[in-house]
């Protein structure tokens, strides 16, 4: 038996092992499920980007437009563009926060929204 045939038996005849591992190409064959669950979720689901919702979040907030000499300007591009340290700050605070609260999941560095992973587990699409 052809050794990737291994990993789709419950058994496998050639080495007896009944562990059930899977094999994910570019995720490797590793045991316990949280692997799986991430390769699903990175493969099935869009990581957000942190700083258009962070600047969402901001404008939603502070809803009033600046106006300065006839332009119009949101507070997150005020911020943004005049004092970046703070918006950095304020952003790495915001996923922070958003982490911590369990509105966001952090999987490889990409950040991704709990409750889109609970709903897309929660149609019980199976692994």
């Amino acid at each position: 038996m052809a050794r990737s045939e291994c990993f789709n038996k419950t058994v496998c005849p050639t080495c007896g092992s009944d562990d059930l591992m899977r094999h994910v190409a570019g995720g490797g064959v590793e045991y316990g499920y949280d692997w799986v669950i991430e390769h699903f979720v990175k493969v099935t689901l869009d990581y957000i980007d942190e700083e258009a919702c962070y600047e969402e979040l901001l404008d939603d907030v502070y809803p009033d437009n600046v106006n300065v000499c006839g332009f119009s300007y949101t507070p997150s591009y005020i911020l943004k563009n005049l004092d970046p340290t703070a918006w950095r700050c304020g952003l790495n605070d915001w996923i922070d926060s958003a982490l911590s609260d369990g509105i966001l999941f952090d999987i490889d560095g990409g950040y991704y929204r709990y409750d889109e992973i609970e709903d897309l587990f929660s149609k019980g699409i199976a692994i």
